[in-house]
């Protein structure tokens, strides 16, 4: 047979091949959000100084569950959270995820829009303690209460570390591209402190100032501190997109705290 003719045949059938691998994915992508939906509940609460906010809660297949409270980043929303969200409800984990004041679906307040970049130093810090009130809905949903963890990006990252240490309930945070400060969210003497608070610190080794963070964090903590550096420079919830591996971290280090 012609060596050319040959050759095209091949090609063919590998595009053939690689179109219908993309189907399947697809299709299985599209199955796991269908799947999804049906386990997910909207949420709306209001804080005490009149934001109206909105969550997402992804129920698994048990009672009594492990919970996972998301904290999106500046400039994000609760979507943001939705391929760990899924993965962490498949292994049996009650997950909330959250618009924080300010943004996506929960920029009003006492019925006017009030969006984040208005913010002052004392709003990002009624918004770590907004973390309180996502806590109380994913309790009072079945979470089990020995068993509650946060995971936090970027500034929620420096809110999520902040709440964790004043909440003796909490019982680990992971903390995804933290910087030592960030909008006035100054961390640093609330990691010297941290006597009890286990931390998962993660990022990536060209985000400079937040891998930086997490070399002093670690050194600072007199708590038990585990560090893991990724290649490239992503930040925050995107570091979750350089590789599966890293869902693999964060769970495999959740296992032996769970009770």
């Amino acid at each position: 047979m012609n060596h050319d003719l040959t050759a095209g045949i091949g090609s063919i059938a590998g595009s053939r091949f690689f179109m219908v691998c993309c189907l399947i994915v697809l299709l299985s992508i599209s199955s796991c959000k269908k799947d999804a939906q049906k386990r997910s509940t909207e949420l709306t609460w209001i804080t005490q100084d009149g934001f109206t906010q909105q969550g997402t809660l992804y129920t698994p297949n048990k009672k009594n569950a492990p919970a996972l409270i998301l904290v999106h980043a500046l400039g994000g929303q609760r979507s943001d959270w939705e391929f760990l969200a899924l993965r962490a409800a498949a292994r049996g984990y009650l997950v909330l995820t959250y618009d924080m004041r300010g943004h996506g679906d929960s920029a009003t307040q006492n019925g006017k829009s009030s969006p984040f970049n208005r913010f002052e130093s004392e709003d990002w810090n009624r918004a770590v303690a907004d973390i309180g009130l996502a806590k109380r809905q994913i309790l009072a949903n079945g979470a089990s209460p020995e068993n509650l963890f946060i995971v936090g990006a970027s500034i929620g990252a420096n809110m999520t570390v902040q709440y964790a240490d004043a909440d003796p309930e909490i019982q680990a945070v992971v903390l995804l591209s933290p910087g030592v400060k960030y909008k006035n969210l100054d961390i640093e003497n609330t990691v010297k402190d941290n006597r009890r608070l286990p931390m998962l610190l993660m990022a990536a080794e060209g985000d400079r100032y937040s891998a930086d963070s997490i070399d002093k964090m670690k050194i600072w903590s007199p708590a038990y501190a585990e560090s893991r550096m990724y290649s490239g420079t992503s930040h925050g919830i995107d570091l979750l997109l350089r590789s599966e591996r890293i869902f693999e971290d964060i769970f495999g280090w959740l296992k032996p705290i769970l009770k």
